[in-house]
């Protein structure tokens, strides 16, 4: 306070100051075994998140092509999750590490995203539905 530098405080900010999940760290999960998933294109675009990512990942420039889906699992059919495919130039942990930080600004509560490497197994599947929803100019 007093300072000439500040920070705007937006909404989902709040909302995680105010219910403490703002100090809990992102999950992370890697996969080792074969499993089972229904994958497709969401059936609502989520407009919060991929014009938010867009955003962030123009001003990234490691960030070349990112796609958009969302997957079920048969343990947890009611959970869909996006799943972003991004092809990433660099370090994958070091920017998984810049969009986790990003996605606090605008990702609701509810959402549950995973980010797999372009150049993974289950991101040919992805790239197959469709173009990406950010390309680097």
């Amino acid at each position: 306070p007093g300072s000439a530098a500040g920070k705007q405080i937006v909404p989902g900010e709040i909302e995680a100051i105010l219910d403490g999940s703002i100090l809990k760290p992102y999950e992370t999960r890697v996969v080792t075994e074969p499993t089972q998933i229904l994958l497709g294109l969401p059936a609502l675009n989520p407009d919060h998140v991929t014009t938010g990512l867009s955003q962030h990942f123009a001003r990234d420039s490691a960030v070349k092509s990112a796609w958009l889906a969302q997957y079920m699992t048969p343990e947890e059919p009611d959970r869909p999750v996006l799943l972003i495919a991004a092809d990433v130039g660099g370090d994958w942990d070091e920017f998984l590490a810049r969009v986790t930080r990003v996605l606090k600004r605008f990702a609701t509560k509810g959402d549950v995203i995973d980010f797999v490497p372009a150049d993974s197994d289950l991101a040919r599947n992805v790239i197959e539905l469709g173009p990406p929803f950010y390309q680097a100019e």
